[in-house]
Order: C-alpha cells, then structure tokens, then sequence
C-alpha cells in the first residue's frame, strides 16, 4: 500500500509524480507485522490441498493471506477482527 504524506486531497495522475517540480520523493517505511495463527493455519491446509499450483501461483496467493482464510471460511470468517493490518491502517 502506498500513502503519501499529502493526503487524499492531491491526487495525480500516472506517470506525472517526476512531472512536477518540488514533489518529494516516495519514501519506503517497512512495519513488521506478525502472522495471526488464522492465516498460518488456513495457509498450511491450502498448501496441502494446492500442491498442484505452480511456485508462482502459490507465490501470488501468499501475498493475500486473507483470501486464503476466506476460501476456508465462507461467508462467515471475519479476517477483518484478527488481521493486523487492519488496526495498523486504522491506527495511522
């Protein structure tokens, strides 16, 4: 996810960012966030059962753990109350 420092009220266009004069440069600010044991348990049973996914379909699916825990869950799993991203993002 990308944030800029100037809210939502500047918006741009793609490919204008080294268009404008003085517009800072994009900063990369890593957080460490742990791994609710949902998505390593609904990891692990997806990783048996998909055993037949190529490296880079696996690869593309890990990236998204919360689809992940939703193929198992249905409707009914709220990854929403355990991911961490989410407090993390409400938090800024």
């Amino acid at each position: 996810m990308l944030m800029d420092r100037h809210g939502t009220s500047r918006v741009l266009f793609r490919n204008t960012r080294n268009g404008v004069k003085g517009f800072p440069k994009r900063e990369l600010h890593t957080v460490k966030l742990p791994l609710p044991t949902q998505y390593q348990t609904a990891i692990k049973v997806s990783g048996i059962m998909g055993a037949r996914k190529s490296a880079e379909d696996r690869a593309r699916d890990m990236l998204y753990p919360e689809q992940i825990y939703q193929e198992f869950e249905g409707d009914t799993g709220t990854w929403w109350n355990f991911d961490p991203r989410v407090e993390w993002l409400m938090a800024i």
